[in-house]
């Protein structure tokens, strides 16, 4: 394991949820240092568990939790209200790490070298983090459009 491979990733996974949340939940009138404390923690965190965790069933609930919890005192909404978004954003991100392994896979390149410390592991994690930003982006837009298709008119 590459550690500036893995803490790049980190900072794509503070991003995503975060403009993922942003979207789903909008914004927050929350004070600016109480946001930052709580983005500093999470990413933290984050490098913490993908460090420290070897298995990944544990390090993904752990991150899911950690999410969940990050975004509803970033946020500031109720636990429903924060749940579907983090279930929404972990189904695609389970779903876009498969596909792209997958895609990998199926161009030669195979599991050990996607979990190892090279370019493989770096091409892997580029493309599944941009997929899964797509994915996030059609959500988004889906979602606003159905919000302003079935909102009362003012």
């Amino acid at each position: 394991m590459n550690i500036w491979i893995e803490l790049a990733t980190v900072l794509v996974e503070v991003f995503l949820p975060w403009y993922f949340f942003s979207g789903m939940l909008g914004r927050t009138a929350r004070p600016w240092l109480l946001k930052a404390a709580v983005g500093a923690i999470y990413a933290v965190s984050l490098a913490a568990l993908s460090l420290l965790l070897p298995s990944s069933p544990l390090r993904f609930t752990a991150i899911m939790i950690l999410t969940y919890f990050s975004a509803k005192i970033y946020f500031s909404k109720g636990w429903l209200a924060t749940l579907y978004p983090t279930i929404l954003f972990f189904v695609f991100a389970i779903l876009t790490d498969i596909l792209c392994g997958m895609l990998l896979q199926s161009g030669g390149i195979p599991a050990g070298e996607r979990m190892g410390s090279g370019t493989a592991r770096l091409i892997y994690n580029t493309l599944s983090k941009l997929f899964h930003l797509l994915c996030l982006y059609i959500i988004l837009t889906i979602t606003k459009a159905k919000r302003d298709t079935y909102s009362p008119l003012l």
